[in-house]
């Protein structure tokens, strides 16, 4: 029944501007807060294995969800703002292995899944990938409490 929050270290891109009110946030529904490229692949498992509710942003940490299987899990991606139309490998794979997803998505996109217009915008877009962006912590809360509500 662990809650699991999957952090980054600095250096790998796609952070979290406001990562220290983000932590807050997840530590007061219980979560620790780790950073797998830390852990041996044996501590990932036992950790993982263990884990009831798991968030991070979208990126390869949230593979770690597959140590969970044949228990309930529910997952929350934290999808950057510059990612339009991201692809949705940890949404079908949550879904694949019976677990709840959750995404949240910066509210400035009225639909994060739309393609950019142009090819300039696309690239423009991916040259920005790796910048930092600030979470909106209303938002965050919200998905945080249904999805810890839900999982029980």
């Amino acid at each position: 029944r662990r809650r699991v929050f999957v952090s980054r270290e600095a250096e790998s891109g796609r952070n979290i501007a406001n990562l220290a009110e983000v932590l807050e946030v997840a530590k007061r529904f219980g979560f620790e807060v780790v950073s797998p490229e830390t852990l041996t692949l044996e501590a990932q498992v036992e950790l993982f294995s263990q884990a009831r509710c798991l968030a991070g942003i979208w990126g390869s940490a949230l593979f770690n969800m597959v140590w969970r299987r044949n228990a309930p899990l529910s997952v929350l991606e934290i999808v950057p703002p510059l990612t339009r139309r991201p692809d949705a490998y940890w949404f079908y794979m949550a879904r694949a292995l019976g677990f709840r997803h959750y995404a949240c998505f910066d509210k400035s996109l009225n639909d994060p899944y739309v393609q950019p217009d142009t090819r300039e915008e696309m690239r423009a877009l991916k040259a920005r990938k790796r910048e930092s962006f600030p979470v909106d912590i209303d938002r965050l809360t919200a998905h945080i409490e249904t999805m810890v509500d839900e999982a029980g």
